[in-house]
């Protein structure tokens, strides 16, 4: 007789966006942990639905699958726009004893901008953050708890030779490369691993590839020192510019040495750091040379901190925890998503009015957006851009935005604050649409001129991080800005989202006959730019991996 689970009469829905990948630790980790305490589970692939069916096909299945199983609890990790917000509203309404639980990865750098945005529509949030305040500041309070960990049963000791001095595994984001870089001048012997390095020729002597995740385990145990590196992808200021990452616990779980770069909450996790923490290139260097010196007095902060984590931080003792305490106090949110701010919409005509008769009609308005030619306000657009604003204290917020045209529809997605943090300021502000900015009407009157000017020219380059809070949601439909056609291909995938590609994808996995390929290549006629994305096969996986 097996013997009975802690949760034997409940039943999990697992909605995470990777639990479809193989080397994803929603897929690797929780779905043996979910199967070994819950009575049942239902695993959902939002990801490959996403891509085999399209955004709205995704959403209907989701409903239709929580609509006949009606779990207890569904756990999400919502990538980007993959679920609609009346999806997320809809869960209530098909099964209404339904807990919802979402993980939020990246708050340090994707709270302003995407997070308070999808927070209220969870009855539970789990954070990769032990702080809570930018949550307590918008008034976003209880249920949220810290809650990522480690796989004990694969991330272990293996007692294995120590056959590298010095290890990195990741991709070369922000200034990694600069860093693997300097040690190397230095004389110190380095291994990096994953994806991206093939850009990097001057380091290809070093550079194992790409590894699973049973070989990862490996090269942590044969590691003397393990690095981790803590910036963020995007270029953030001050805190939010470092991160937790997982590699933090997968190290000590394995009883091996690791060397992190500093970030926020770092104490939360270690009584002690600073022996192993470090700042920047010099202190990190110095550090490597000692320890690699220094074999006794690594292998004891090794035990200090395998000790440290194993207990606190394995998955499944997370996860009991968790879902022991929640009890009853769960109640149904009612959100109203009408804004209670005062919003007036102009049409491009409409700002070229008398400046005195443009002030009158916004006398009663709190915020003011206009409406471009052939451009579509979506559903919520003003709520949520209106809460931006409320919420930031800023003079401009600006959305993402889907990019169409009459023969394929939607093709592209802008994505404005990464391609804001990705381009130059010339590139950025030509590729914005006046569509996608609501303004606070103070600020709108007193810069009209300036306003009028960027119109004329289409090129909104009063855009900047003090006065602009980015909302990355596409809330508007737009035609292609004039400025797309001229960027480099680079720089089209570091601007938007290619929902062409995930529309080819579908296509050829589904076996569907369609004449969207034909249509496309007809549209993108003298488009030098996208034809290349086209025709360049690594850009499949690219485009799906976004």
């Amino acid at each position: 007789m097996s013997e009975k689970k802690i949760f034997e009469d409940k039943k999990v829905m697992l909605a995470h966006w990777g639990c479809g990948e193989d080397d994803h630790y929603s897929k690797r980790d929780w779905i043996p942990t979910f199967r070994e305490i819950f009575g049942s589970l239902v695993v959902f692939g939002p990801r490959e639905n996403y891509f085999l069916y399209g955004r709205k096909g995704m959403n209907e299945l989701f409903i239709e699958t929580v609509t006949k199983e009606k779990p207890d609890y569904i756990i999400f990790s919502l990538s980007y726009e993959e679920f609609e917000i009346d999806t997320l509203m809809k869960i209530k309404e098909v099964s209404p004893k339904t807990i919802t639980i979402n993980l939020f990865g990246d708050d340090n750098w994707r709270f302003d901008d995407w997070s308070r945005y999808y927070a209220p529509f969870f009855d539970y949030l789990w954070v990769s953050e032990k702080d809570f305040s930018d949550y307590n500041q918008d008034g976003i309070k209880g249920n949220i708890q810290y809650l990522l960990g480690t796989n004990e049963e694969i991330f272990k000791p293996l007692n294995l030779r120590k056959n590298y001095d010095v290890t990195f595994i990741g991709m070369p984001v922000q200034d990694r490369a600069e860093f693997i870089k300097f040690l190397v001048d230095n004389g110190i012997k380095v291994k990096i691993f994953g994806k991206g390095w093939e850009k990097y020729p001057e380091l290809a002597e070093i550079y194992g590839g790409f590894v699973s995740s049973e070989e990862m385990v490996r090269i942590i145990n044969q590691s003397k020192i393990n690095l981790n590196f803590s910036k963020t992808l995007l270029h953030e200021g001050g805190r939010k510019n470092r991160q937790f990452k997982g590699r933090v616990l997968e190290a000590p779980a394995c009883k091996s040495f690791m060397l992190t770069e500093d970030f926020n909450g770092i104490d939360k996790f270690f009584k002690n750091s600073r022996p192993f923490a470090f700042d920047n290139k010099e202190e990190l260097l110095k550090k490597v040379n000692y320890y690699l010196n220094h074999d006794l007095e690594r292998n004891k902060i090794s035990e200090i901190t395998y000790k440290e984590i194993i207990p606190k931080y394995s998955w499944k003792s997370m996860f009991i925890s968790f879902f022991k305490s929640i009890g009853k106090k769960i109640k149904n949110k009612s959100i109203n998503l009408k804004p209670t701010e005062r919003i007036i919409c102009l049409s491009e005509r409409d700002i070229f009015l008398d400046k005195d008769e443009l002030i009158k009609r916004l006398k009663n308005a709190d915020y003011v957006y206009i409406k471009g030619d052939g451009s579509e306000s979506l559903k919520y657009r003003e709520f949520f851009q209106g809460y931006s604003l409320k919420k930031s204290g800023k003079k401009i917020s600006c959305c993402d935005s889907y990019v169409y045209s009459n023969l394929i529809g939607d093709y592209l997605l802008f994505q404005s604050k990464k391609a804001f943090k990705s381009l130059s300021k010339e590139k950025f502000s030509k590729l914005v649409d006046i569509s996608q900015l609501l303004f606070e009407k103070d600020y709108f009157a007193e810069n009209l001129k300036i306003i009028r000017d960027c119109l004329r020219n289409k090129d909104f380059n009063f855009i900047d991080e003090t006065n602009t809070i980015f909302v990355s949601m596409p809330l508007v439909r737009v035609n292609a800005p004039i400025a797309l056609w001229s960027l480099d291909s680079n720089s089209v995938k570091d601007a938007f989202r290619l929902l062409f590609m995930f529309r080819l994808y579908s296509i050829y996995k589904n076996k569907t006959l369609s004449l969207y390929p034909l249509l496309l290549m007809f549209s993108l006629v003298g488009k030098k730019n996208l034809l290349k994305i086209l025709f360049d096969k690594k850009n499949l996986s690219k485009g799906l991996s976004s």
